[in-house]
Parts: C-alpha cells; structure tokens; sequence
C-alpha cells in the first residue's frame, strides 16, 4: 500500500524542518507551495505506473517501486526547481518496505537526497 497523501505531506513539512541542519544542501526551497505541490503531483493521475517512473520490466510483480535513476535521468538538472524537487522526494519515501515517518526515517532520507546530490555534483 502507497502512502497517502497526508503522509507525503507530513513528510515534506519534515524534509523542510530538517534542511537548516544541511546548510550547503544543493536544493534550496524557494517556494514551500511549490514544493509541497510537488509532493502531491505523482498521484494526481491515474496512470501511476508512469508518474512513479516504475520501470516496465517489473509490471508482472505484486508491487512495483519507483525507480529513481529514471527520473533523474530525466529531471536532474530540474531538481533546484521547487515541484521538481517535491516530485523526487514523494517518489523518494515511497519505500521498498514499510516505515514509519519518524524522524529518524525522515533525517536517514534527507542524508541519503545529500549524499545522492555530493556525487552528482
């Protein structure tokens, strides 16, 4: 079962309470609205299977992951931009199994997002 909506919201008001503790974070958020809305932007269609970017390959099984270098590979170089930014991070917590959106599930994502960023850049 994907997280619903409120989830993916708590999440990102999450994500931004916790990003003064990464002052040289790549993505600043200009616009809270826009990437809150970014959040919400994957599961505002019905065809799922193309806005999570899951890969075709694993349709057959029972649950079906985003695949995250799909989208990157696409939208890297948009990520400064606010719903981008939102967009990565839901398909970002949706994850390969169950967690809670406790902080420290939270700060391990944001650490990850970083990291992921350090090596990009």
């Amino acid at each position: 079962l994907m997280p619903g909506f409120i989830l993916h919201l708590t999440a990102a008001q999450m994500l931004r309470s916790h990003l003064h503790e990464y002052p040289d974070f790549p993505y600043p958020i200009q616009s809270v609205n826009d990437f809150l809305i970014g959040n919400l932007l994957p599961d505002a269609t019905d065809q799922k299977e193309l806005s999570h970017f899951r890969n075709p390959v694993y349709r057959d099984k029972m649950m079906v992951f985003p695949d995250l270098t799909r989208f990157t590979a696409k939208y890297a170089s948009l990520l400064s931009d606010p719903s981008v930014l939102g967009y990565y991070f839901h398909l970002y917590i949706i994850p390969e199994k169950p967690i809670s959106v406790g902080q420290p599930d939270i700060r391990s994502r944001i650490n990850m997002i970083y990291m992921n960023s350090k090596i990009k850049n």
